[in-house]
């Protein structure tokens, strides 16, 4: 198999531990190059889920983006005094423009069984990060380490 594919959903993608593209999408009230990626173990074909998943969230960008930064916002709420710890100058955040302020989304995870995960990088934690895991219903948020 070849290191390059295109595929019928996620267009051109390159195999680097995993199918990986760049993809500039609007998302958290900016655009930004984002990192797609198709998690795969030695070039395996990107699964069925992951192909429905990645249709699923192109389709919803507007309403996974919106979801996804209140479900942070709370987060953020619910774990303030351990953030703070972090990092003095959090405050709390209510605005696109105060969580662009604190965290860049750095990658967008399919995993084989069709999980999405956004995968962030935060100034409290920038050795973990934070994750935020999609489904039609929900958005759950945590360290990074805890959805990987």
């Amino acid at each position: 198999m070849s290191d390059m594919i295109k595929d019928k959903f996620f267009g051109q993608m390159q195999y680097k531990h995993g199918w990986v593209k760049k993809d500039a999408l609007d998302i958290f009230g900016k655009k930004n190059n984002i990192l797609i990626k198709a998690s795969s173990f030695k070039m395996q074909d990107i699964t069925s889920k992951q192909q429905e998943s990645y249709e699923y969230f192109v389709k919803n960008l507007a309403d996974i983006s919106a979801r996804a930064s209140l479900a942070i916002y709370a987060y953020i709420k619910d774990n303030f005094d351990t953030i703070k710890e972090g990092y003095k100058d959090i405050t709390q955040i209510n605005t696109l423009a105060e969580l662009n302020k604190i965290s860049v989304l750095k990658e967008v995870l399919f995993k084989q069984d069709g999980e999405i995960l956004l995968l962030l990088e935060v100034v409290w934690d920038e050795e973990n990060g934070l994750g935020v895991k999609i489904s039609p219903d929900d958005c759950i948020v945590g360290p990074q380490d805890v959805f990987l």
